[in-house]
């Protein structure tokens, strides 16, 4: 009887295990395989780069990263052999380059492994600079000028003052080029008629270029909200800082960035004012000034439609739900790709997802401007493997109110972090933690060689003031493919804040534009950062160490319901 049983039980394994094998076979040009980066090849700063072609992928994504972790070229290619020009790269840096690609649903898988190389091929120093009507100035070049004949063609106004054959790092200027002149030189370090690099160099003129500011526009009237300052020039300045004045010329906020996108809150406007911001690019002691006035008025816009679960993978039959942050919203939706502006069905229940169907939707008000239409392409899927890359705060030297317990913003944030890991691993979530010895850059660059479906950064915060409260989560912006989760996970902590008498302690979510480095969309494919509340507040600062576990649940089931594993 017995060898009648195991007769049947390898029968039935061997039909199960080929018809398995027949579906992987059919559906092998649907999923993304590993593959290999196979070369990488350069000319100067143009390089060839060949990888093995994934046939489930739409499209390879493209990326350097130098030694800090910071991304210094990315781009999209639908090739396997792709060839590009990768600018402002330094001499004696060890760059690491990393290919990922991409399905139709943008599901990614990184190459198995990165390539690295260090660049050595001759550049201008960077530390080459002529302000100050320098005698004897050397222009100083980094590499080796041995291997070939290398040209320096030096000129001003069109003109070609000096063309000349050199072979030492360091080439004295003649200083009649610029000796008691107001001129810029334009330096060009030439090989077989390739331009390798270039410099330009200032002598008693202001090296800083006009500033523009394209957003906001002058005299605009702009919706109250968070206001986003985006301008350009200022080339070779170190930093800008950026002041904003009211009408009456007080200084409101003062910024020191190196960025040309600046997101100021809406909490530092009044509704029906007039204000001035001025972009200041600064180099030593040179600088230019660019100004920019507008009004901030007291009609907002509806906060975007979110939904309920991922769009990656929804199970048949699942209930998504439509919300917006914005109190009193009315939704409007789309089944069929049109605009939910015009041909938007009034949303009343959740819509019952049985096949793909993309979903647009707006959120409207009264005496409210519409908020931006949300596009979610839903996939029907049975898949609930997730994996999830936690990054608590590693910020030891933060310090909350030591006599309700909280000790360092580190050592507590780990604790909540702790109970986050727990849940979802109970799940069976596939999790994978930070190091904390390292950085943001290399935390964000885990994650992406992981090929993570999210990352979540686990932080409390802190006032100048040490008056404010509450929570806050953090994304790149608006349109980000982290809205929805980030709102879901926002209002799971946010139902579980004790003192709901305290106004504004439900900060919402917050837009970065790129100031926030593991939200950052260009560095991280699925980033968002939970500010829990405020460690130098008592009463916040008590809820979170007499809640750890609470809190980190409530994180793990707002990430667990987005993804359909629980109800």
């Amino acid at each position: 009887m017995e060898i009648i049983k195991k007769i049947i039980f390898i029968f039935v394994m061997f039909i199960v295990l080929t018809f398995a094998g027949v579906l992987l076979l059919m559906n092998s040009s649907k999923v993304l395989t590993s593959f290999k980066i196979l070369s990488l090849d350069h000319s100067y700063t143009y390089f060839e780069l060949k990888f093995e072609k994934v046939k489930a992928a739409t499209k390879y994504k493209i990326e350097f990263v130098n030694s800090r972790g910071v991304i210094v070229y990315s781009s999209y290619s639908y090739d396997n052999n792709t060839s590009f020009y990768v600018n402002n790269l330094v001499y004696g840096e060890t760059y690491s380059v990393m290919v990922y690609a991409y399905d139709e649903a943008l599901n990614y898988k990184p190459a198995k492994e990165s390539y690295e190389f260090t660049f050595i091929d001759p550049l201008f120093s960077s530390d080459n600079v002529l302000t100050l009507n320098n005698s004897e100035y050397y222009l100083k070049i980094d590499g080796d000028l041995s291997n070939k004949e290398y040209k320096l063609i030096i000129e001003s106004n069109n003109e070609i003052l000096e063309e000349t054959i050199i072979n030492s790092n360091s080439i004295k200027l003649n200083e009649s080029y610029y000796i008691d002149k107001e001129i810029v030189l334009n330096i060009y370090l030439m090989s077989g008629g390739t331009i390798i690099d270039s410099i330009n160099l200032y002598n008693n003129m202001n090296p800083v270029s006009d500033i523009v500011i394209t957003t906001p526009s002058e005299g605009a009237n702009i919706i109250y909200n968070e206001v986003v300052l985006k301008y350009y020039g200022g080339d070779n300045a170190n930093n800008y800082i950026i002041n904003l004045y009211d009408k009456k010329n007080n200084l409101v906020s003062s910024k020191e960035t190196t960025n040309t996108t600046v997101v100021f809150a809406k909490e530092l406007f009044n509704q029906n004012e007039s204000y001035r911001f001025d972009v200041i690019g600064v180099y030593n002691e040179y600088s230019k000034i660019s100004s920019v006035n507008f009004v901030m008025t007291d009609r907002e816009q509806m906060k975007p439609v979110y939904i309920s679960h991922n769009w990656k993978k929804v199970k048949p039959g699942t209930k998504i739900t439509l919300a917006s942050p914005s109190e009193d919203a009315t939704i409007y939706y789309t089944l069929d790709g049109s605009d939910p502006t015009t041909n938007g069905v009034l949303y009343k229940e959740p819509i019952t997802v049985d096949q793909d169907v993309t979903i647009k939707a707006i959120a409207t008000g009264v005496l409210k401007e519409n908020s931006i239409v949300t596009e979610y392409p839903i996939h029907v899927s049975s898949d609930t493997n997730i994996s999830v890359y936690i990054s608590p705060s590693n910020q030891s030297g933060n310090e909350g109110v030591h006599s309700v317990g909280f000790t360092n913003e580190k050592a507590e944030m780990n604790k909540i972090a702790d109970y986050v890991i727990e849940r979802l691993k109970e799940y069976n979530a596939t999790v994978y933690r930070n190091n904390p010895a390292g950085n943001i850059n290399q935390w964000n660059n885990d994650a992406n060689y992981l090929g993570v479906d999210m990352k979540l950064a686990i932080h409390s915060n802190a006032s100048q003031s040490g008056s404010a409260y509450g929570t806050e989560t953090w994304i790149d912006d608006e349109t980000s493919k982290t809205y929805s989760l980030a709102n879901l996970i926002q209002s799971s902590i946010t139902s579980l804040y004790p003192y709901k008498d305290r106004t504004g302690y439900d900060r919402g979510v917050r837009y970065a534009h790129g100031d926030i480095g593991e939200a950052n969309d260009l560095y991280v494919n699925f980033g968002m950062l939970v500010e829990v509340a405020y460690h130098d507040d008592e009463l916040d600062a008590k809820w979170m160490v007499e809640n750890y576990q609470t809190i980190g649940y409530s994180i793990a089931d707002a990430i667990l319901r987005y993804y359909g594993i629980i109800e």
